[in-house]
């Protein structure tokens, strides 16, 4: 899986209407027909770019593009050529859509470096709290029941990180990157029925609201835990100065999100690196202690602990929420994997990350079962207790850094997240800013960024400590795990099309471990779990608010466009409509029909341009694209044209009229100048009928709201900001 390519037969137009020989068609109109071939954006376009780093000749390619560009004029396709006469042509192509880079020895042990910092911070730094939370405080641990809890431990990171995230799911991926809606964008490039399109949506949403959840706690929980080791050298140190200091660094953490994953990376790579070295060499020497410790690398420990009564009082089974913190941040690895690649992702835990963290785990039990009593004394405070005084501050110090750069990856996977949901439609068009032109996966969000903070500083302020934090903890993670098998079932299973004999022993078995941990979490939620519950639900509730606002604008704007036939009376009525000596450009994202502005400009002034021109910019999953894949135009008269801009990620538009100017097209040279060129931007506003019930209204007042939080189309296609923009109300 890890060389291959993939492939299919595309459209070059997404969304254009094809003829086939043979075919016909009772329908007039456009606007009307069903598209032959639908894909995604990120589908679209291929191109020969490597996607995961520059190559120089494509740094050259973009400095002299504007030069070199080349246009593909293509005669009109399917109910434009029956509306003007002209040659139906059909496009498809055999292209890959995305190739795994080949990459040397050198640059692939930098990226597992930068991917150990990156986005196993969480997970490696889990034996801060894990084993301190599976043990009674009060009550001394039998050595059963210490074995039972390494052995849950150990089992469950074999299974949920190693087996399902790093070897199965980490396969399911997008044009290289991972996470919910990556799958999404794999299920619409296979082009799965429709209703399992929508059963996938809304999982993703789930697990999407799941994780951005879980990293809003994880920040918090993890920096508590690390800073409450300064009160065992310290203990006149109070549980505020704690909250103080904790607070301070969560706030310079989202700050430094401004620099990016390649150079946040590069520096928590090597101290993360250093911080694991340390904690499997601690783990080994507490593991001296007890070796007998192994006997819980023996499944009966977990299976019987579960079903015991331990001597707290609690059954076994409320335990596996507890060993749960154990698997924190899997989700953030594969929502990650985009930032540097599977390869360094699967070298960087079972080589790195893994070794450390079961040492860790397997230390501190046997530190315990060589002591019992030392439970009670440590409290949440164990994992300090595993060196001798002379070593504890530079414990303390490469913990805390540490537990800084844990944050990161659940931070990261958040942006990877919801930079895709922008992509899908999702959520509002929020400003992405790309970090890193070299990997198409590091991206920065400001939006969510901001909000991320706010909500890890209260719930910081709010908690305290980590024993409380813990409490608060899991419910989301374990939601994240059911969607994500869920979607990967589907992938399997519909997408795929592998035979039932094969993929039935997922669900079998890692979907079954999925549930326990998931109603075991539940239980938490009385004590604390209820915030992140809250804030995933707020989250899944946005997006599936504005998705349902989204399809009912698009309807509006089909039920109020012109169809082809009209535009073509208007044309031929005895009365002519004015002729405006100017040339306008329309933006629009339909690929096809008449746009919405281009409609009500018309209705509204009662003009038709000298030259309209419909202009879509896509934007896709390469860096830079090829000068002759570019610029694709469609002309149906003298005075209209449509041009499909396909732009990579690396290429930004900061003026449109330059860009056009660029690609030499025939009929702009004496109309190519801003003075000469107006730009008409679209403006809608969906108002509710009286007679519609009151969670309409309210469900309609909530989408406006979402989507005046959507970036400027100015700023990101560098057009004037005075260009014409027309408003319009609708009542649906």
């Amino acid at each position: 899986m890890e060389e291959a390519v993939y492939h299919r037969r595309v459209s070059l137009f997404e969304g254009v209407p094809l003829s086939r020989p043979g075919s016909s068609s009772k329908k007039n109109d456009e606007n009307t027909e069903t598209p032959v071939e639908v894909q995604s954006v990120s589908e679209a376009l291929t191109s020969s770019t490597t996607r995961m780093q520059y190559r120089q000749s494509l740094l050259v390619e973009r400095d002299s593009a504007k030069q070199g560009a080349t246009v593909k004029r293509i005669s009109l396709a399917g109910a434009d050529a029956k509306e003007f006469g002209g040659h139906s042509e059909s496009f498809s192509s055999d292209t890959e859509l995305f190739r795994p880079e080949k990459v040397g020895a050198l640059i692939l042990l930098k990226r597992t470096i930068q991917i150990v910092g990156l986005c196993y911070g969480d997970l490696g730094t889990s034996p801060l709290y894990t084993v301190a939370s599976l043990l009674d405080h009060k009550v001394p641990p039998t050595t059963f029941e210490i074995y039972a809890g390494a052995s849950m431990v150990f089992w469950l990171l074999l299974l949920v990180p190693s087996l399902k995230y790093a070897l199965l799911v980490t396969m399911a991926d997008h044009n290289g990157e991972g996470g919910a809606f990556a799958m999404i964008g794999l299920l619409r490039h296979k082009r799965i029925p429709k209703k399992w399109l929508v059963v996938a949506t809304t999982v993703a949403a789930i697990g999407a609201g799941a994780l951005l959840a879980d990293g809003i706690v994880t920040p918090a929980i993890t920096v508590v835990s690390a800073i409450e080791g300064i009160q065992v050298g310290a203990p006149s140190l109070t549980t505020s100065a704690v909250v103080g200091i904790t607070i301070a660094i969560l706030f310079l953490i989202y700050a430094a999100q401004w620099f990016g994953s390649s150079k946040i990376g590069i520096v928590y790579g090597p101290v993360l690196t250093l911080f694991f070295i340390v904690q499997f060499i601690v783990g080994i020497y507490n593991v001296t202690k007890h070796p007998a410790i192994f006997k819980a690398l023996n499944p009966y420990y977990a299976l019987k602990g579960i079903g015991i009564v331990w001597n707290d009082g609690k059954i076994g089974y409320l335990k596996i929420a507890d060993a749960l913190l154990a698997l924190t941040g899997s989700e953030g690895m594969y929502a990650d994997m985009g930032h540097f690649g599977r390869t360094p992702l699967r070298l960087g835990w079972f080589f790195v990350v893994f070794p450390s963290v079961w040492m860790a785990y397997f230390g501190q039990s046997a530190l315990v079962a060589s002591n019992p009593q030392i439970a009670a004394q440590a409290t949440d405070k164990l994992y300090f207790y595993q060196v001798p005084s002379s070593l504890l501050w530079p414990l303390v110090v490469i913990s805390t850094l540490a537990s800084i750069i844990a944050s990161q990856a659940i931070i990261s996977g958040s942006f990877s997240i919801m930079s895709q949901a922008v992509g899908l439609n999702i959520v509002p068009r929020l400003h992405v800013k790309r970090t890193d032109y070299k990997i198409y996966g590091q991206v920065f969000m400001p939006t969510v960024n901001v909000i991320m903070a706010i909500l890890t500083l209260a719930i910081t302020a709010g908690f305290q400590t980590s024993s409380a934090l813990t409490s608060a903890y899991g419910v989301a993670v374990a939601t994240s795990f059911i969607t994500t098998s869920v979607l990967f079932v589907i992938i399997t299973a519909v997408a795929w099309k592998v035979k039932m004999y094969i993929w039935i022993w997922y669900p079998l078995t890692i979907g079954v471990i999925d549930l326990i941990l998931w109603s075991s979490a539940l239980t938490k939620v009385p004590t604390g779990g209820y915030i992140p519950v809250a804030i995933s639900v707020v989250f899944v509730s946005a997006m599936l608010i504005y998705r349902w606002g989204v399809r009912r604008e698009e309807a509006t704007y089909k039920n109020n466009s012109l169809r082809w036939s009209e535009y073509k009376a208007i044309l031929e009525s005895p009365q002519p409509p004015v002729l405006l000596d100017r040339t306008f450009v329309f933006l629009t994202s339909m690929q096809y029909g008449i746009p919405f502005t281009y409609s009500q400009f018309v209705k509204q002034i009662g003009a038709i341009p000298r030259l309209s021109i419909f202009v879509t910019v896509r934007y896709v999953a390469v860096p830079f694209v090829d000068n002759d894949r570019m610029y694709y135009v469609f002309k149906y008269t003298d005075q209209l044209y449509r041009i499909i801009i396909n732009v990579g990620y690396a290429q930004p538009i900061d003026n449109l009229v330059t860009f056009l100017d660029s690609a030499g097209l025939s009929f702009l040279e004496d109309a190519s100048s801003l003075k000469k060129i107006g730009f008409v931007k679209g403006k809608t506003e969906l108002l509710s009928k009286k007679e519609h019930w009151f969670g309409y209204r309210v469900l309609l007042s909530i989408f406006s709201v979402m989507k005046s939080f959507s970036s400027r189309i100015d700023t990101s296609l560098g057009i004037p900001f005075d260009s014409l923009e027309i408003s319009t109300s609708f009542l649906i």
